[in-house]
């Protein structure tokens, strides 16, 4: 009974939805490394030893400790003796930790299990230590947090230096800003005139034009390996419904046997991240303009029914008179007015707890980080932090109110993130969006090809390989 969260995903394809019961979730769909039959499987071990003891392998009052647990593997449990042999290693068999090597998710299907052997009489007696699945890309390629639950595109902590991973589980692998060059890149190429000749560099300049524009490079190999189709497609059909001042615009889309494109409005001015780590903090005229731009963003999106849900200074770039725009949409989504979605992403220090605790989410998650992300731009750090995801989505569940707020917040921008009113009594909306207003961010460029404001990263030595299976045929 309860076919809530069944779906017919057809032989040999995979979903990515973040459902299920902590306790009897696959590890797969806890990573979103896509999830398909063998989640059942992994599920079917659960329960066959919760019968026979009286309680799940996996159990608590907290689902991030569960979800732990579950990522460590069965392999730590132990087994009471009331299980016998031929249970015990049917459960193992069950909860492999890769979901190719289950019992019931090979060729043979449900038949595997129902034909299971007393371990004795299989061949080659009982099986040893089950291979640790790797959940992760292998470490020497990855920083330590993407290796441990690193999920999409992140960033550097402005004082540690350390990579803050940002949880998409959705769409597959992802990885820190180091990590990220060498997978799914996204970067600058230029390109000459109307032949379109396109070389490595940093913008795009029109040929006899002093104009230049910024060009979004995604590998059409990635995207088909971790399945980001829908999402690269999602982020070109906002952009184009979009015309906001506080929003990057999308000028055109095209495509060629390695990358689609997306040809972008460019923001001189840099990431708003890099200058907040070079000033540490800001002063409070400064963060409450910052604000004042991505509330213009958010009252837009949210006026057209779109939650963003990846708000954080780096997605945020600044144009040449040093205004906020919001950039990278890989995660928003329409979802109308009132209405909720329950996809798992954003990054942990930003995430909303109805978003952890898969309670359904809308307009109200970007509401939330929008509190975060005033108090990291007036400390530097946000209120929720640590190397361990599982650990921030802990603190996140206990609330700001257990987070002790330092005194250079003054008592206006406090109240604001606890209740997110009143810090902006007396300022100048009309000028704002009018662009009147002097920003206290503008840095002098030498034109529009000065990029100084950007760091600056090797160019990749190899070409991806082609992919033709034509799912980017509306680039």
């Amino acid at each position: 009974a309860d076919f809530g969260f069944a779906k017919q995903i057809g032989v040999g394809k995979k979903t990515w939805t973040f459902c299920g019961t902590p306790e009897y979730v696959a590890p797969e769909v806890i990573m979103n490394k896509g999830h398909d039959f063998g989640a059942d499987c992994w599920s079917l071990g659960i329960l066959i030893f919760e019968l026979l003891t009286g309680n799940p392998p996996f159990a608590g009052s907290d689902p991030i400790k569960i979800y732990t647990m579950v990522l460590h593997g069965i392999e730590r449990v132990d087994f009471p003796k009331k299980i016998g042999k031929r249970p015990d290693d049917l459960i193992r068999r069950l909860c492999k930790l890769n979901p190719v090597e289950r019992l019931g998710n090979k060729k043979n299907g449900i038949i595997d299990i129902k034909k299971h052997k007393d371990p004795a009489q299989a061949e080659g007696g009982v099986q040893g230590p089950e291979s640790q699945w790797d959940l992760s890309v292998p470490a020497t390629t990855m920083c330590q947090t993407c290796a441990l639950l690193g999920f999409s595109v992140s960033k550097k902590c402005v004082k540690c230096k350390e990579a803050r991973a940002a949880v998409v589980i959705r769409v597959g692998d992802a990885y820190c800003r180091n990590c990220f060059r060498d997978s799914f890149v996204h970067k600058f190429r230029a390109m000459l005139g109307k032949t379109r000749v396109i070389f490595p560099g940093e913008k795009v300049k029109l040929k006899d034009e002093n104009m230049t524009f910024a060009l979004k490079c995604i590998k059409k190999k990635h995207v088909v390996d971790t399945r980001q189709q829908e999402h690269i497609y999602s982020e070109k059909n906002i952009l184009q419904q979009t015309n906001s001042a506080f929003i990057i615009r999308l000028f055109r889309t095209f495509r060629d046997n390695k990358y689609v494109y997306m040809l972008l409005e460019v923001c001189l001015g840099g990431e708003l991240w890099t200058v907040l780590r070079d000033m540490v903090y800001f002063e409070e005229p400064t963060a409450r303009f910052c604000i004042g731009c991505v509330l213009e963003a958010f009252d837009y999106l949210h006026t057209m029914g779109t939650v963003y849900r990846d708000l954080k200074p780096e997605n945020l770039l600044l144009d040449a008179e040093g205004y906020v725009k919001m950039a990278d949409f890989g995660f928003a989504k329409q979802i109308g007015v009132g209405k909720k979605t329950w996809t798992f992403c954003g990054t942990p220090e930003y995430v909303a707890p109805e978003v952890i605790m898969n309670k359904g989410h809308d307009f109200g998650a970007d509401c939330w980080s929008l509190g975060i992300l005033i108090f990291e731009l007036l400390t530097g750090n946000p209120p929720f932090a640590g190397s361990d995801p599982i650990k921030i989505y802990t603190m996140v569940l206990h609330g700001i109110e257990r987070v002790d707020f330092p005194k250079k917040i003054g008592k206006r921008p406090d109240d604001l993130i606890r209740r997110l009113c009143k810090w902006f009594q007396g300022f100048n909306w009309k000028g704002l969006r009018s662009h009147q207003l002097l920003s206290p961010l503008r840095r002098e460029l030498k034109g529009p090809t000065d990029h100084s404001n950007f760091d600056v990263f090797p160019p990749e030595t190899e070409d991806p390989p082609d992919e033709q299976s034509g799912w980017d045929k509306d680039f």
